[in-house]
């Protein structure tokens, strides 16, 4: 699977990377494709541009709440724009606020907690065609039904010591 990550920091003094380039890592490490697309404006057409180089199968946000208006214009667009191409939102606010999935109807799966094992669940379970249902600390959206999450996935110190190093290539 092809996975684009794309982090609005519109007005942002200090961007933060680490949880993407954590995920980047991971998703790697099981044999997907990642890109970044850092948005320090609110350009669509950046958006768009990064689509068509990478041609990702998830656009994967991730998003803090001063940047959820941003964000919900980029999903929006994507899947208007795209309707195939999966889309995930995960973040501080996305933890803060599992219910966000219920004002973005253009939204596939939000990640509602830690995500290193269950984003790789995720994107194995959609590389098989079938539809996620049963992952830890992810909602999905089927049509109207909203799948809500279980969070029983915590990382614990063994686990995060097995991470990968970041991503920094990205």
């Amino acid at each position: 699977m092809k996975v684009l990550f794309v982090l609005p920091q519109v007005g942002a003094a200090v961007p933060s990377y680490h949880a993407i380039s954590i995920l980047s890592a991971v998703a790697k490490q099981a044999g997907h494709e990642t890109a970044l697309l850092e948005m320090p404006e609110m350009r669509l057409s950046a958006v768009d541009e990064a689509l068509q180089e990478h041609r990702p199968d998830v656009v994967g946000v991730t998003a803090v709440t001063q940047q959820i208006p941003y964000t919900k214009k980029i999903i929006a667009h994507v899947k208007q724009t795209f309707p195939h191409i999966y889309t995930v939102l995960g973040g501080t606010h996305a933890i803060v606020r599992p219910n966000i999935i219920d004002e973005m109807p253009e939204l596939d799966a939000l990640a509602t907690n830690e995500a290193e094992g269950p984003l790789v669940k995720l994107l194995r379970v959609l590389e098989w065609g079938e539809r996620p249902r049963d992952i830890p600390n992810f909602a999905f959206r089927h049509g109207e039904e909203i799948v809500r999450p279980v969070r029983s996935y915590t990382c614990d110190e063994a686990e995060m010591t097995a991470l990968p190093f970041e991503d920094r290539e990205l």
